[in-house]
């Protein structure tokens, strides 16, 4: 049978293009795959991986720096209102302990122990005046373990100037301080420890044995003394060691010797600081030591200390 010349060229036209059509095709898809594996797989993910990676120090550089400025702004901001706090709080205390001392002073004429009138006259005005101004908390612990049937030493830590009247203020009881002479020409405040009874003690042999001796008078007339055993307030907050010779009146008198930890002072008002910084004190009372004599004294100041450090 006779074939048509134009249909054949049509049948050859189109098996071409069917061919040309799969090659396309196919060269079509593996283009379209290694496009998508350049883009995810090659180079241009690394550069969104460099991106992130630079945006992400970006953002964690701009959160430090306002962490850093924010808190650099809050300490100033801390420390100023600290500052006009401490002077607004030592100014009121001024105008307090002038009327109150010129009171106790009038009044004192009208009683005949003028010293232990002075003392409870100072734990009042510390307890129920100053201290609730302060914004000090102030925390008692095991205060159970103080005799009320006879008079006793206290053996306390020193961290801060403000161990003192805190200790003044929620310390029960008749007692009188052992303390440094230079505490006595404070302006007011020493001539109200003087008439309050208290001991001063200067460096040298002779001041500490004439006030061991003013000591076991107190303690023979029925009132307790308080001791600092480290003989100067801490530098650090750390507890420092004991003098010896600190327990001479007890092995003299056989009082017992009561260990106290202070802790938080030394937070509010370092040493070489006049800021205070209000936070929590707590007062924690150990249990009573006796020291027979001379030969254990060493023994027992050791035993006293370990537990006051146990207990800060």
């Amino acid at each position: 049978m006779p074939v048509d010349a134009t249909a054949t060229f049509t049948l050859a036209e189109a098996d071409a293009g069917r061919e040309a059509a799969r090659v396309l095709k196919v060269n079509a898809a593996s283009a379209g795959s290694t496009l998508r594996g350049t883009y995810y797989g090659g180079v241009s993910r690394q550069r969104v991986f460099n991106l992130l990676d630079f945006h992400f120090f970006t953002y964690l550089s701009f959160a430090f720096m306002v962490n850093f400025t924010y808190n650099l702004i809050s300490q100033v901001i801390d420390d100023m209102f600290n500052s006009i706090r401490t002077f607004a709080f030592f100014f009121y205390l001024a105008i307090i302990y002038a009327a109150s001392a010129s009171l106790v002073f009038l009044a004192s004429f009208l009683v005949r122990d003028k010293a232990t009138f002075f003392h409870l006259a100072s734990q009042l005005w510390v307890r129920y005046f100053a201290a609730p101004f302060s914004g000090i908390r102030i925390i008692c612990r095991d205060f159970h373990n103080i005799p009320k049937d006879k008079p006793v030493i206290f053996a306390i830590n020193h961290q801060s100037m403000l161990d003192i009247p805190i200790i003044m203020g929620y310390l029960p009881g008749n007692y009188r301080f052992i303390v440094k002479k230079e505490w006595f020409s404070f302006p007011f405040m020493g001539w109200y420890t003087a008439k309050a009874g208290h001991i001063p003690v200067a460096r040298g042999s002779f001041s500490a044995y004439t006030a061991v001796q003013k000591a076991v008078k107190e303690l023979r007339k029925g009132v307790s003394i308080v001791i600092f055993p480290e003989g100067t307030r801490s530098r650090d907050g750390v507890l420092g060691q004991f003098k010896a010779g600190s327990l001479m009146a007890a092995f003299l008198t056989g009082a017992p010797v009561i260990p106290i930890a202070v802790s938080g002072t030394y937070r509010i008002m370092p040493p070489d600081s006049l800021v205070m910084k209000p936070s929590e004190v707590t007062l924690t009372v150990g249990e009573p030591v006796i020291v027979r004599d001379k030969k254990e004294a060493e023994e027992k100041l050791e035993q006293i200390r370990s537990a006051i450090r146990k207990m800060l």
